[in-house]
């Protein structure tokens, strides 16, 4: 796991989660999404953040949580992959900016759970905030498929 130093908490439900600050372009109130012609389980549809198509993912859908409709009070955050590809997610609430100490932060590797979706965790207050793989949150066919539909 690369080494970070800041992160950005959200949640859904009631449950906290962390992405990498260095991968968060913003937090914004949610917007109408556009739905693809194609269905997938990963994305709801895009939205258009500041003049580039950005895919938003269903992460309740990955998480393996009941789907909720779009409400006025949720949140997108809008994040940037390592091939500087943007993606955004929605959560209920974008909470705060945390420093974690390192030996706080454990990676995924170490305990027992979706390597794919998760790249670590951070100990806080004697519970366990997992750490959003932002890399993973669309698979190669996906980007694909979303390349095809944009272009």
């Amino acid at each position: 796991m690369k080494v970070y130093t800041y992160f950005v908490l959200f949640t859904i439900d009631s449950d906290k989660f962390a992405i990498p600050y260095e991968r968060v372009i913003e937090a914004t109130k949610s917007a109408e999404i556009t739905p693809l012609p194609y269905p997938t389980k990963r994305i709801l549809g895009i939205v258009n953040f500041h003049g580039r198509i950005t895919p938003v993912v269903n992460l309740r859908k990955l998480m393996k949580r009941d789907d909720k409709e779009l409400d006025i009070s949720d949140n997108f955050i809008i994040l940037k992959t390592s091939d500087n590809s943007f993606v955004a997610l929605i959560a209920d609430s974008v909470q705060e900016l945390i420093r974690p100490n390192t030996s706080e932060i454990t990676d995924i590797k170490e305990i027992l759970l979706d390597y794919e979706l998760y790249e670590g965790t951070i100990k806080m207050s004697g519970a366990l905030v997992p750490i959003i793989n932002v890399d993973n949150l669309l698979s190669k066919n996906e980007k694909s498929k979303l390349e095809a539909t944009i272009a």
